[in-house]
């Protein structure tokens, strides 16, 4: 009798894990689809646009949009740093994914030179420049950290290649360092135009463009770098 008992209990622990799993199992992919499809509408993309190249996915996370773009037979290599202080090994979602752990301001030192069609990077640049706090003066300034980060990410660019990068936080950011007694009433428009100006100022091969979305308020400015065809 106890050993009915004990056994009946063995199989609705198992039970229990095995709908646990496939409930996460469930979320992550909903996870995956929706930074996919973030993804896309941000850069202003579609699936067709990156058949065949090889893309860097810089701030990758939980790597959702590279498992999303694997299914479609497309190559996406995740890069990020945050994620070298948790058990990657353990961490299931990332197993048959190119996942590098390590820092981009030396991307150079962990892809081969001209490696990628082009470099994605959501939400990542507001944790690679440091602005001044509380008025306190910065070893470097925002324009080298600026110019370091793009000068990384072409070298390991392909001819013609391309940078996409968002403007999350970090536009607001610069636009209040230059302009302190305006910043609270600025528009999105205002810290786009300001940050394109402030851009190819130290890079006159970056340009401005605004992503897809269902309303005005989900249409957000991204920045694309595009290298010289040599």
């Amino acid at each position: 009798m106890h050993e009915q008992s004990s056994s009946g209990l063995h199989d609705w622990i198992s039970s229990l894990i095995t709908r646990v799993d496939a409930l996460r199992g469930d979320q992550f992919r909903s996870h995956e689809g929706l930074r996919a499809r973030q993804y896309l509408r941000r850069f202003n993309l579609d699936w067709s646009q990156l058949k065949g190249k090889q893309i860097l996915d810089i701030g990758a996370g939980q790597a959702g949009f590279a498992k999303r773009a694997q299914q479609k037979g497309i190559s996406v290599v995740s890069f990020d740093k945050a994620y070298g202080y948790m058990g990657l090994e353990d961490f299931k979602p990332f197993k048959g994914i190119p996942y590098i752990i390590g820092d981009a301001q030396a991307l150079h030192t962990y892809f081969y030179p001209e490696q990628f069609d082009l470099a994605l990077s959501k939400s990542s640049l507001k944790y690679m420049l440091e602005f001044p706090k509380d008025r306190q003066p910065i070893v470097v300034s925002i324009e080298e950290q600026f110019n370091h980060i793009v000068h990384e990410v072409e070298q390991v660019l392909k001819s013609g290649g391309e940078f996409r990068f968002d403007g999350e936080d970090w536009l607001y950011n610069l636009y209040a360092l230059h302009n302190s007694s305006q910043a609270q009433e600025v528009t999105i428009q205002q810290q786009a135009t300001h940050g394109l100006e402030w851009a190819q100022n130290i890079n006159p091969h970056i340009t401005l463009h605004w992503g897809k979305g269902k309303t005005e308020t989900e249409k957000k400015p991204f920045f694309i770098f595009s290298k010289p065809i040599q």
